[in-house]
């Protein structure tokens, strides 16, 4: 994985909703999990720590939400949703966030209940209509490769 941004300035940065508007990773591609979004925020600093709620809507129009919450550990957070799936974390960092904070870029390592993945997040408080323009502007500033910014999947 690139470089993570510096988590104390992090957990400052992404409280608020944020929707996913590109993506690789396959539970946002199957067609079961439409309009995802990540809401985050600050429950601690000492390690830098997040409550996260990850929403998306049904093919029949019900809202479901995962539960959890994120610690640093060393170089990445560590997401452990409640429930059963505490069991099986995930780790993630943020390699890219504009300087606005409306804009971000989500890499997953895999885990064992998903594989890795990469999300363009824009802040749910703004629209850039655009935003993949945005990020194809300065895709190495949010860690992307060339071949990376090609395999993301624009969503609705």
């Amino acid at each position: 994985m690139p470089t993570a941004l510096d988590a104390p300035a992090l957990v400052g940065r992404l409280p608020g909703t944020w929707r996913v508007r590109a993506t690789t990773t396959p539970v946002w591609l199957a067609g079961d999990r439409i309009d995802p979004t990540y809401t985050w925020q600050k429950v601690g600093d000492e390690p830098p720590r997040l409550s996260v709620d990850v929403s998306f809507t049904t093919p029949e129009g019900e809202t479901r939400h995962v539960l959890g919450s994120a610690a640093w550990r060393g170089a990445v957070f560590v997401w452990r949703a409640k429930g059963i799936w505490r069991l099986v974390p995930s780790r993630w960092i943020v390699t890219g966030l504009e300087e606005r904070d409306d804009v971000l870029v989500l890499r997953s390592a895999k885990s064992l209940a998903a594989p890795g993945g990469i999300d363009v997040l824009e802040s749910a408080s703004t629209d850039h209509g655009d935003t993949r323009a945005v990020i194809a502007g300065a895709s190495a500033d949010y860690g992307l490769s060339a071949e990376e910014f090609a395999s993301l999947t624009w969503l609705g």
